[in-house]
């Protein structure tokens, strides 16, 4: 590849496939192709690229999986050392929904969360489409992952929900949720509702 690109200087190594609209970067991470990720970026490969459905490399790698369903945050290391932005917001043209690399890992994996929190300080309290990452990390039962954001960022859940509105908070989703009480989630979610009884000044 590093071959064919540096004996062709026109190329557009950031040109999209005609079908879905991607480009080589964005579909080296979807096919879990590090080497190639990482030659890309190497030969100059945008790492803020934006497809026309709001996708950057960034949130490709943030919800990426390896074939055993593992988080591998070796893409979302590279794609920060060469410049990706773990703040940047894109929208949808299609449906018009926002997102972000955060918001995105905070339904995938705390090993993301961790990283784009810790080594590309990602903003925790910012909102997509009006729902903060422990928003989401509540919704889809990363209990780990709301433990964290309250634990080392200092996050509230007596914030309004913007997934159900009318007056909810993120704490109220959380109440609400059954977990059996021989589970590891349900002893999380007591240990998180403990902490968080007192709603801030």
């Amino acid at each position: 590849m590093r071959e064919f690109v540096n004996s062709n200087p026109a190329i557009d190594i950031d040109e999209l496939d005609s079908k879905f609209h991607k480009n080589l970067l964005i579909w080296a991470i979807f096919n879990g192709r590090y080497k190639s990720v990482e030659s890309l970026l190497r030969l100059g490969a945008d790492p803020n690229f934006t497809a026309f459905d709001g996708t950057t490399p960034l949130i490709y790698a943030s919800r990426f999986l390896t074939s055993e369903y593992k988080a591998d945050s070796r893409y979302i290391a590279i794609l920060l050392k060469f410049g990706a932005d773990p703040n940047k917001v894109t929208k949808d043209s299609v449906s018009g929904l926002k997102t972000n690399a955060l918001d995105v890992a905070a339904i995938t994996s705390i090993e993301y969360v961790k990283y784009l929190i810790e080594k590309g300080k990602a903003d925790p309290f910012v909102k997509v489409n009006n729902i903060s990452p422990v928003e989401q990390a509540v919704i889809q039962d990363q209990l780990e992952i709301v433990d964290y954001l309250i634990s080392s960022s200092n996050v509230s859940l007596h914030i309004p929900s913007g997934t159900y509105g009318g007056g909810r908070t993120v704490y109220d989703i959380l109440v609400k949720k059954y977990y059996p009480s021989d589970s590891d989630l349900y002893t999380l979610q007591q240990r998180i509702l403990q902490l968080q009884t007192t709603v801030p000044n």
